[in-house]
């Protein structure tokens, strides 16, 4: 289980690296705006996912839940704003390509 859970981490940052290289390369707003939303999502889910991991494999402390309680609040704060501004950003490029076609 452990060894899935690393796996995991592993992939969400590097889904994370890569939605962020593909945000910073792009000139179009609209589309940098999508691909900084997703970055979002998949720091949250990153951070979800380490939460869940310290919460179930370590010692059950209060410093050790406390953490993992403060970077459950911070994904979840990541993933709400990320999906937010990722429907934001779609909208927006649909009504650009329906206005252009």
């Amino acid at each position: 289980m452990n060894i899935a859970i690393y796996v995991l981490m592993i992939i969400q940052l590097g889904l994370t690296a890569y939605f962020s290289l593909r945000a910073r390369r792009h000139r179009d707003p609209l589309k940098r705006g999508l691909n900084f939303a997703r970055m979002n999502i998949m720091i949250g889910v990153l951070f979800l996912t380490l939460s869940l991991a310290q919460l179930f494999t370590a010692p059950f402390r209060n410093l050790f839940v406390a953490f993992a309680i403060l970077v459950l609040l911070i994904g979840l704060y990541n993933l709400f704003v990320g999906i937010r501004n990722h429907i934001t950003f779609s909208q927006m490029i649909d009504a650009e390509s329906q206005q252009v076609g």
